[in-house]
């Protein structure tokens, strides 16, 4: 075992070995890429012409949205500093937040109401895939641990707890870039300071266009051990990934294959989520999925990732990992704008 994830998880032995080994799929290509930080100066430009793109307006035609990785974007946040999961229980421990529990490492999200509405009309004949409950980081950290003294919430003999939490308020400031790039009609302008935890609180928390129909821009934090696995799903609106903590590992699919992945109706418990296992595609089950083009994206601490709306993925964490994931506005929307330069421009060097 090594040191590093020994420290994560107080000294008791790992879960999982903490190397995953990939997922045996056929691999299209790598999405679209760009060294933030790095000396080649088209590759920022480029970054902020597709940042540009998708600020337009609903009738302003943009060329297709793509998945984008910008690694080292956010290396600068105090959060790749500082976080971890000895440093959240320690220094956050009574934080409580949301925890999904799974009987193994494939923690497959299930809608709660709709399956106690199903579970109640199959006469308890269908058995929900995972449990949520809100639990403090402290409790969280220890659980995660092998030699656990704590009995089982939900499982007997085997559980698995990964943290799908809003990030609590005291916490937004690590997060948050204390400076970003403005825009104007000739580019990009002077660097200007904004309000960190006030620009957070009305961006991230407290601003709540309900009577918009639009998703609220709320920053979760998603805490994983290594070997964790969400399954073949997709969002509606666009998202923005950040690796804290770890590394992850993505598989996209594009939005026009949606069709091919006989996703679950809106109706189930499992809505968006899809039943192909990309692991061990059923071709027989399943003949759509058949050649379908499959893209990949490695997150390292400080990257982000740009996922656009209803592009499918699979996600692995190959470390204990820690994660940001920010859902936008409708594309178009002056929010969007806001919050993408905010995030994208933020300590541009």
């Amino acid at each position: 075992m090594s040191k590093a994830v020994a420290a994560e998880t107080g000294g008791a032995p790992a879960l999982v070995s903490r190397e995953l080994p990939p997922v045996p799929v056929s691999i299209q290509g790598p999405v679209e890429t760009y060294n933030w930080l790095g000396d080649q100066d088209e590759h920022k430009q480029a970054a902020l012409r597709f940042t540009e793109s998708i600020c337009h307006g609903p009738n302003n035609p943009t060329p297709a949205i793509r998945p984008l990785l910008l690694q080292g974007a956010a290396l600068e946040w105090p959060a790749t500093e500082l976080w971890s999961l000895d440093w959240l229980a320690a220094n956050h421990g009574s934080f409580r937040g949301m925890v999904r529990i799974s009987p193994s490492m494939d923690v497959k999200y299930c809608n709660s109401r709709l399956s106690r509405l199903l579970t109640a009309a199959t006469c308890g004949s269908y058995i929900p895939t995972s449990a949520t409950t809100m639990m403090s980081m402290a409790e969280f950290a220890m659980r995660l641990r092998a030699d656990c003294p704590q009995p089982s919430l939900r499982y007997p003999g085997q559980e698995f707890c990964y943290m799908q939490a809003a990030v609590p308020k005291r916490l937004l400031k690590d997060i948050q870039p204390d400076q970003h790039w403005a825009f104007n009609s000739r580019g990009i302008s002077a660097i200007s300071s904004i309000n960190v935890v006030t620009g957070w609180l009305q961006m991230a928390g407290d601003w709540q266009p309900r009577d918009s129909g639009k998703d609220l821009l709320l920053a979760r934090m998603w805490v994983s051990p290594a070997g964790t696995v969400s399954p073949l799903h997709y969002d509606i609106p666009d998202s923005i990934l950040t690796q804290i903590r770890g590394r992850k590992r993505l598989l996209l699919w594009q939005r026009e294959d949606l069709h091919r992945l006989y996703t679950y109706p809106m109706w189930h418990p499992l809505f968006r989520r899809s039943r192909v296992n990309p692991v061990a595609p059923d071709l027989a089950k399943y003949p759509l999925y058949q050649g379908v083009a499959v893209y990949e994206a490695l997150l390292n601490p400080g990257d982000l990732l740009f996922i656009p709306s209803c592009w499918a993925h699979y996600t692995e964490s190959l470390d204990m990992s820690i994660s940001i994931s920010t859902r936008l506005p409708l594309r178009g929307s002056k929010a969007t704008g806001a919050w993408l330069r905010k995030v994208l421009h933020s300590h541009r060097r």
